[in-house]
């Protein structure tokens, strides 16, 4: 559910940590290699980098949280997700 904002975040870590060179080009450009083409790559479908419609992702820092705790319907079955109740970065779709 939030696996894109992990890995924004996990890249943001890195680079606070030193671990990646703060370079904003070399940076998008692997978050662009890793979230767009590896998947379509392992998943053998069409690449879209040419395309004049490709859609974006825009990432905002607003405060979004990681739910603590996700139920089912019968409310029979509770799930804790991965760094449940932590800030993540906002995702939407441009």
């Amino acid at each position: 559910m939030h696996a894109t904002q992990l890995v924004v975040g996990a890249v943001e870590e890195g680079l606070r940590l030193g671990w990646i060179q703060e370079d904003e080009e070399t940076v998008t450009e692997a978050l662009k290699e890793f979230l767009r083409d590896r998947g379509r790559k392992f998943y053998k479908l069409k690449d879209l980098s040419d395309e004049k419609h490709e859609r974006k992702i825009v990432l905002e820092k607003k405060g979004e949280r990681i739910q603590d705790s996700i139920k089912n319907k019968t409310g029979t079955l509770e799930v804790v997700p991965f760094r449940s109740g932590e800030e993540v970065w906002s995702l939407r779709w441009k």
